[in-house]
Protein backbone atom coordinates (compact mmCIF):
# COMPACT_ATOMS: atom_id res chain seq x y z
CA UNK A 1 0.00 0.00 0.00
CA UNK A 2 2.77 2.64 0.55
CA UNK A 3 4.28 1.68 -2.84
CA UNK A 4 1.10 2.44 -4.35
CA UNK A 5 0.41 5.30 -2.25
CA UNK A 6 4.08 6.35 -3.15
CA UNK A 7 3.36 5.99 -6.95
CA UNK A 8 -0.03 7.80 -6.84
CA UNK A 9 1.71 11.04 -4.94
CA UNK A 10 4.71 10.54 -8.18
CA UNK A 11 2.62 10.57 -11.23
CA UNK A 12 3.52 13.55 -13.67
CA UNK A 13 0.74 13.63 -15.94
CA UNK A 14 -2.55 12.10 -15.05
CA UNK A 15 -4.19 11.99 -18.33
CA UNK A 16 -0.76 10.31 -19.77
CA UNK A 17 -0.66 7.82 -16.84
CA UNK A 18 -4.19 6.85 -17.38
CA UNK A 19 -4.14 5.93 -21.13
CA UNK A 20 -0.37 4.27 -20.53
CA UNK A 21 -0.45 0.34 -20.51
CA UNK A 22 2.45 0.07 -18.29
CA UNK A 23 1.73 3.22 -15.49
CA UNK A 24 4.11 1.93 -13.03
CA UNK A 25 7.09 1.84 -16.14
CA UNK A 26 6.30 4.83 -17.41
CA UNK A 27 6.52 7.15 -13.66
CA UNK A 28 9.59 5.12 -12.79
CA UNK A 29 10.59 6.14 -16.33
CA UNK A 30 9.57 9.53 -16.00
CA UNK A 31 11.55 10.54 -12.84
CA UNK A 32 14.49 8.08 -12.94
CA UNK A 33 15.72 7.66 -16.73
CA UNK A 34 15.60 4.29 -19.06
CA UNK A 35 18.16 2.66 -16.73
CA UNK A 36 16.14 2.38 -13.81
CA UNK A 37 13.45 1.32 -15.80
CA UNK A 38 15.12 -1.43 -17.02
CA UNK A 39 16.13 -2.49 -13.91
CA UNK A 40 12.93 -2.15 -12.44
CA UNK A 41 11.11 -4.06 -15.27
CA UNK A 42 13.92 -6.78 -14.60
CA UNK A 43 12.69 -6.91 -10.57
CA UNK A 44 9.19 -6.67 -11.49
CA UNK A 45 9.53 -9.50 -13.72
CA UNK A 46 11.79 -11.81 -11.22
CA UNK A 47 8.73 -11.04 -8.46
CA UNK A 48 6.11 -11.80 -11.22
CA UNK A 49 8.07 -15.60 -11.79
CA UNK A 50 8.59 -16.07 -8.01
CA UNK A 51 5.50 -15.58 -6.86
CA UNK A 52 3.86 -17.67 -9.83
CA UNK A 53 6.40 -20.68 -8.41
CA UNK A 54 5.53 -19.98 -5.05
CA UNK A 55 1.54 -19.77 -5.93
CA UNK A 56 1.79 -23.09 -8.07
CA UNK A 57 3.19 -24.83 -5.23
CA UNK A 58 1.01 -23.40 -2.71
CA UNK A 59 -1.99 -24.69 -5.14
CA UNK A 60 -0.65 -28.20 -5.53
CA UNK A 61 -0.15 -28.40 -1.75
CA UNK A 62 -3.44 -27.64 -1.13
CA UNK A 63 -4.41 -30.14 -3.67
CA UNK A 64 -2.53 -32.63 -1.72
CA UNK A 65 -3.72 -31.55 1.09
CA UNK A 66 -7.16 -32.45 0.43
CA UNK A 67 -6.05 -35.62 -1.36
CA UNK A 68 -4.19 -36.37 1.40
CA UNK A 69 -7.69 -36.80 4.08
CA UNK A 70 -10.01 -37.95 0.71
CA UNK A 71 -11.98 -34.53 0.30
CA UNK A 72 -11.49 -34.09 -3.81
CA UNK A 73 -12.25 -36.08 -6.65
CA UNK A 74 -9.32 -38.43 -7.66
CA UNK A 75 -8.10 -38.42 -4.20
CA UNK A 76 -6.66 -41.69 -4.63
CA UNK A 77 -4.41 -40.51 -7.48
CA UNK A 78 -3.43 -37.08 -6.40
CA UNK A 79 -2.07 -38.01 -2.36
CA UNK A 80 0.56 -40.06 -4.18
CA UNK A 81 4.06 -38.84 -3.25
CA UNK A 82 7.08 -39.83 -5.20
CA UNK A 83 8.96 -42.56 -3.47
CA UNK A 84 12.06 -40.82 -5.40
CA UNK A 85 11.76 -36.91 -4.52
CA UNK A 86 9.50 -37.77 -1.67
CA UNK A 87 6.73 -34.71 -3.34
CA UNK A 88 3.43 -34.45 -4.62
CA UNK A 89 4.14 -34.22 -8.29
CA UNK A 90 0.82 -35.01 -9.33
CA UNK A 91 -0.75 -32.30 -7.59
CA UNK A 92 2.17 -30.02 -8.64
CA UNK A 93 1.50 -30.94 -12.03
CA UNK A 94 -2.10 -30.53 -11.76
CA UNK A 95 -1.61 -27.18 -10.14
CA UNK A 96 0.86 -25.80 -12.70
CA UNK A 97 -1.79 -27.63 -15.69
CA UNK A 98 -4.62 -25.56 -13.96
CA UNK A 99 -2.34 -21.98 -14.29
CA UNK A 100 -1.08 -22.71 -17.57
CA UNK A 101 -4.59 -23.26 -19.16
CA UNK A 102 -5.70 -20.05 -17.55
CA UNK A 103 -2.83 -17.80 -18.88
CA UNK A 104 -3.10 -19.17 -22.33
CA UNK A 105 -7.00 -18.57 -22.24
CA UNK A 106 -5.76 -15.06 -20.84
CA UNK A 107 -3.41 -14.60 -23.72
CA UNK A 108 -5.33 -16.24 -26.68
CA UNK A 109 -7.98 -13.90 -25.42
CA UNK A 110 -6.08 -11.10 -25.68
CA UNK A 111 -4.56 -11.87 -28.93
CA UNK A 112 -8.05 -12.05 -30.72
CA UNK A 113 -10.06 -9.89 -28.97
CA UNK A 114 -12.63 -12.42 -28.11
CA UNK A 115 -13.68 -13.52 -24.47
CA UNK A 116 -11.37 -11.04 -23.02
CA UNK A 117 -14.34 -9.57 -20.52
CA UNK A 118 -15.29 -12.78 -19.79
CA UNK A 119 -11.29 -13.94 -18.90
CA UNK A 120 -11.18 -10.41 -16.61
CA UNK A 121 -14.24 -11.54 -15.11
CA UNK A 122 -13.00 -14.80 -13.77
CA UNK A 123 -9.99 -13.19 -12.61
CA UNK A 124 -11.96 -10.77 -10.42
CA UNK A 125 -13.45 -13.90 -9.41
CA UNK A 126 -10.16 -15.06 -7.81
CA UNK A 127 -10.20 -12.20 -5.62
CA UNK A 128 -13.22 -12.75 -3.98
CA UNK A 129 -12.92 -16.58 -3.39
CA UNK A 130 -9.82 -17.00 -1.12
CA UNK A 131 -12.29 -14.06 0.69
CA UNK A 132 -15.26 -16.57 1.26
CA UNK A 133 -12.68 -19.18 2.43
CA UNK A 134 -11.37 -16.93 4.79
CA UNK A 135 -15.08 -16.17 5.97
CA UNK A 136 -16.02 -20.07 6.11
CA UNK A 137 -12.45 -20.75 8.08
CA UNK A 138 -13.38 -18.29 10.63
CA UNK A 139 -17.00 -18.71 10.99
CA UNK A 140 -16.39 -22.49 11.40
CA UNK A 141 -14.08 -21.70 14.18
CA UNK A 142 -16.50 -19.36 15.58
CA UNK A 143 -19.11 -22.11 15.75
CA UNK A 144 -17.21 -24.97 17.04
CA UNK A 145 -14.66 -22.61 19.16
CA UNK A 146 -16.37 -24.63 22.43
CA UNK A 147 -15.40 -27.82 21.27
CA UNK A 148 -11.87 -26.69 20.08
CA UNK A 149 -10.73 -25.01 23.04
CA UNK A 150 -11.13 -28.63 25.15
CA UNK A 151 -8.76 -30.28 23.22
CA UNK A 152 -5.60 -30.55 24.36
CA UNK A 153 -2.62 -28.13 23.88
CA UNK A 154 -5.39 -26.13 22.10
CA UNK A 155 -4.24 -22.41 21.05
CA UNK A 156 -5.49 -20.26 23.58
CA UNK A 157 -5.61 -16.21 23.13
CA UNK A 158 -7.22 -16.07 26.89
CA UNK A 159 -9.67 -12.91 27.13
CA UNK A 160 -8.69 -11.96 23.77
CA UNK A 161 -10.02 -14.78 21.90
CA UNK A 162 -13.58 -13.24 21.32
CA UNK A 163 -12.33 -10.01 20.29
CA UNK A 164 -9.81 -11.36 17.84
CA UNK A 165 -12.45 -13.70 16.24
CA UNK A 166 -15.36 -11.34 15.76
CA UNK A 167 -12.96 -8.57 14.58
CA UNK A 168 -11.51 -11.55 12.33
CA UNK A 169 -15.56 -12.18 11.45
CA UNK A 170 -16.02 -8.59 10.78
CA UNK A 171 -13.07 -8.09 8.93
CA UNK A 172 -13.61 -10.43 6.59
CA UNK A 173 -17.47 -9.35 5.50
CA UNK A 174 -16.54 -6.05 5.24
CA UNK A 175 -14.18 -7.08 2.44
CA UNK A 176 -16.28 -9.60 0.88
CA UNK A 177 -18.95 -6.52 0.83
CA UNK A 178 -15.78 -4.53 -0.66
CA UNK A 179 -15.34 -6.99 -3.65
CA UNK A 180 -19.23 -8.29 -4.17
CA UNK A 181 -21.33 -5.33 -3.54
CA UNK A 182 -20.38 -2.93 -6.49
CA UNK A 183 -21.92 -3.63 -9.73
CA UNK A 184 -18.78 -3.79 -12.03
CA UNK A 185 -18.19 -6.98 -9.70
CA UNK A 186 -21.67 -9.03 -10.38
CA UNK A 187 -19.96 -11.16 -12.90
CA UNK A 188 -17.43 -12.09 -10.92
CA UNK A 189 -20.54 -12.93 -8.32
CA UNK A 190 -21.59 -15.10 -10.52
CA UNK A 191 -18.30 -16.90 -10.73
CA UNK A 192 -18.34 -17.46 -7.16
CA UNK A 193 -21.78 -18.32 -6.71
CA UNK A 194 -21.07 -21.25 -9.95
CA UNK A 195 -18.20 -22.26 -7.50
CA UNK A 196 -19.82 -22.52 -3.98
CA UNK A 197 -22.91 -24.14 -5.49
CA UNK A 198 -20.47 -26.84 -7.54
CA UNK A 199 -18.70 -27.73 -4.19
CA UNK A 200 -22.18 -27.69 -2.20
CA UNK A 201 -23.11 -30.18 -4.54
CA UNK A 202 -20.08 -32.38 -4.28
CA UNK A 203 -20.51 -31.89 -0.54
CA UNK A 204 -23.98 -33.58 -0.12
CA UNK A 205 -23.35 -36.04 -2.94
CA UNK A 206 -19.82 -37.66 -1.95
CA UNK A 207 -17.89 -35.77 0.52
CA UNK A 208 -20.44 -35.87 3.51
CA UNK A 209 -21.26 -39.71 3.19
CA UNK A 210 -17.33 -40.00 3.15
CA UNK A 211 -17.11 -38.01 6.31
CA UNK A 212 -20.09 -40.07 8.39
CA UNK A 213 -18.24 -42.92 7.00
CA UNK A 214 -15.01 -42.16 8.46
CA UNK A 215 -13.35 -42.36 4.77
CA UNK A 216 -12.35 -38.36 4.75
CA UNK A 217 -11.01 -35.72 7.13
CA UNK A 218 -8.33 -35.15 9.19
CA UNK A 219 -9.86 -38.20 11.71
CA UNK A 220 -8.92 -41.01 9.41
CA UNK A 221 -5.43 -40.47 9.23
CA UNK A 222 -5.43 -41.85 13.15
CA UNK A 223 -6.88 -44.79 11.84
Amino acid sequence: MVALIGFTIAIPNLAAITASQVPLVDIVAYWMGDVAKDVFVVIVVFSILALDVVGLAATGRLIFSFARDNIIPFSSSLKKVNPQTQTPIRALVTASSLGLVFVAWGYISAITGKGNSAFLVLITATATLPFVVYFLTVLAYVTRRHRMDKLPEAFDLGVWAKPVMYAALAWTVIALGALMIPKAFWGADLIVVIVLAVAGAWYFAVLRGRLARGQAGVEQLSR
